[in-house]
């Protein structure tokens, strides 16, 4: 067999291959050059591809009737192939919360994000920043594309028309833009002396209307770039504005509390509402064109019935509202945005708040998009950053949601969360890694974990965290299986029952009704008993008498407020009369020297000459004479 030889072979001597040899000064992998850059190391980036889910839906209805008939999902994630689009689930809006944290997305020069808006087609997410640039993202992996400088001063809407063919832009300078779905500006001019903080198209797309801090709101003609009509009757800036799905109706808030509704084809104010106590924030209809949602800084959400003119219901948020935005595929449901960087998800006929992150941004929320297809939700904060969540998946734990841990102290700070909220399963069973998937702040059943479900829960079971309903508590893993399952209790919720409408729901007040005790050990006394105490009180009672304390208290600090903004009114307008007082008495006193100056300069001149008096000698004119 031959030998290998190097180039310091030179003697008979045994040599053995070294690599130095052949390749002199060798390089590592990583910093090899190749068409004049560094190789980068190949980075799995999280996405969201909705492909899947879509064709499944689409396979699932040509075998299935009606939602109803569709299979349950397990806690599992060999069920993720099993999930269906919301456009699927519509009996079951729930199931479309994005709590799932997907990415991060973040400029190279960091300033806050006003507005998000996604492209028609989804493909990629529109971000408008302070700075006055656009931003584009990749829609699935979420990566940056490209930017562009699109205006001098902050932007502050962005909108695309109906036909999904023009995006327009409004910034800080009131100056609005025209823009093509390849980024082409084709039109800009100057909408208002303030900024813009708001714009809405018609449904015909023929008109749209922008809203300013100069308290206007105008009317356009697109085509031809022209204010047709300009709307005055708020009293202060002009926060935000929606445009009616199908009418030429017109819907505003502003920063005096009001919330005005306009006949979009004149001038006329056709009706204003007094429903907040604080600046109105968020406006924005439904796309059933009969609701339409009112948020302000009061901390309060109304849902409003246009035909009456009425509240349907009122969401105590606790947070003051910087972002409204409902489902575009569940008309019952929305997702609310707040100054602390909340984001709460909300149900049209239910009470409490559905689900919530907490807090999802470091700073204020100032925009939200949802995706077209309804499974993935974009938001942009003050804190820099544009978040991507996304519907949780089946099998996916509490530790999966957006929990702001610190790197160094993540599995400290995980086991701690865990047992604390999860000390032990059911029976005294050791709950482990599965039993953590229950939710610390529900007491609901988990298929397949026995958990036994508490008789005031308003589901009966749920598939954490896609909340869908099932009929059965399945027992523990490790138990034999009985022989005959365990029914569901009467009073939960029948499978994929459709949204309540906007009221208290009887089977929630009918577990509220206190029943007697058949043990006669319990049974009432004949003395008299004293007054009910506020721990003896019915429910209802409870928050009758919470609402009453709370409009008490309320009414006590308008009335504070009313008489602080009384005394200052007071003593502006005594400031007011008393420099009046002073500019009459200061234009009296020149008035009076002025007369005494006239007749001082009257005096030394003499007499006027009498009637028919010859005129003086003119003056010489000319050089004098010499000598």
């Amino acid at each position: 067999m031959d030998r290998m030889r190097g180039p310091r072979d030179d003697d008979d001597q045994s040599y053995r291959f070294n690599f130095e040899d052949f390749y002199p000064n060798p390089r590592p992998a990583d910093k090899m050059l190749y068409d004049g850059r560094h190789s980068r190391k190949p980075i799995a980036r999280r996405t969201v591809d909705f492909n899947a889910s879509v064709i499944k839906s689409l396979e699932a209805r040509l075998f299935y009737n009606s939602p109803h008939d569709y299979p349950y999902l397990q806690p599992d994630s060999l069920y993720c192939k099993e999930l269906l689009a919301p456009f699927a689930l519509e009996t079951n809006p729930l199931s479309s919360c994005c709590t799932k944290f997907v990415h991060t997305s973040i400029n190279k020069m960091r300033c806050p994000i006003n507005c998000v808006v996604w492209t028609p087609d989804a493909r990629r997410l529109i971000t408008g920043a302070s700075s006055g640039e656009f931003t584009l993202w990749n829609g699935l992996t979420f990566n940056f594309e490209t930017i562009l400088q699109a205006h001098d001063t902050a932007i502050f809407a962005m909108t695309w028309s109906r036909n999904e063919q023009w995006l327009v832009s409004g910034d800080q300078g009131g100056t609005v833009m025209y823009w093509q779905p390849n980024m082409n500006n084709v039109k800009m001019f100057t909408a208002h002396k303030e900024p813009i903080r708001a714009i809405r198209f018609a449904p015909t797309d023929q008109k749209f209307a922008s809203c300013s801090d100069d308290g206007t709101i105008q009317v356009w003609d697109f085509d031809r770039c022209q204010s047709e009509r300009i709307l005055t009757g708020h009293g202060w800036d002009v926060k935000c504005l929606d445009w009616h799905p199908q009418q030429a109706l017109l819907v505003s808030g502003s920063k005096d509390n009001f919330v005005k509704m306009w006949d979009a084809r004149t001038d006329k104010c056709i009706a204003t509402i007094d429903g907040h106590k604080n600046a109105v924030s968020q406006v924005a209809f439904n796309r059933n064109g009969n609701w339409f949602l009112s948020g302000a800084r009061d901390q309060l959400i109304r849902l409003w019935d246009i035909r009456t003119l009425t509240v349907l219901q009122t969401f105590r948020a606790h947070k003051e509202i910087s972002v409204l935005r409902w489902h575009p595929i569940h008309e019952s449901l929305f997702v609310e945005g707040t100054f602390d960087g909340s984001l709460l998800y909300w149900l049209a006929g239910e009470d409490d708040v559905q689900d919530s992150i907490q807090p999802a941004h470091e700073n204020a929320i100032f925009d939200a998009a949802w995706h077209p297809l309804g499974n993935v939700l974009c938001t942009g904060s003050n804190d820099h950053t544009t978040k991507f969540w996304a519907r949780p998946r089946p099998g996916d734990n509490i530790m999966d949601r957006y929990l702001p841990l610190t790197r160094g102290h993540r599995d400290r700070d995980r086991d701690r969360f865990r047992h604390a909220h999860n000390p032990t399963g059911p029976e005294g069973h050791d709950a482990g890694p599965i039993f953590s998937t229950l939710r610390p702040h529900t007491r609901e059943a988990i298929p397949g974990l026995g958990a036994p479900p508490s008789p005031s829960t308003r589901r009966k079971a749920s598939i954490p965290p896609l909340s869908l309903p099932c009929d059965t508590a399945f027992p523990l893993l490790t138990q034999p299986v009985p022989t005959r399952m365990p029914l569901a209790s009467a009073k939960s919720m029948p499978a994929f029952r459709p949204p309540s409408p906007p009221r208290r729901d009887p089977m929630v007040e009918e577990a509220r009704v206190p029943t007697p005790s058949s043990s006669p050990a319990f049974a009432p006394s004949p003395s008299p008993t004293p007054s009910p105490s506020p721990t003896s009180l019915h429910p209802r009672a409870h928050d009758e008498r919470r609402d009453r304390d709370r409009d008490r208290d309320r009414d006590r600090y308008d009335r504070r407020r009313d008489r602080d903004r009384d005394h200052e009114r007071d003593r502006d307008r005594d400031r007011d009369r008393e420099r009046d007082r002073d500019h009459t008495r200061d234009r009296e006193w020149e008035r009076e020297r002025r007369g005494r100056d006239r007749e001082s300069r009257l005096a030394h001149r003499g007499p006027p000459p009498p009637p028919g008096a010859p005129p003086p000698p003119p003056l010489p004119v000319g050089p004098p004479p010499q000598g």
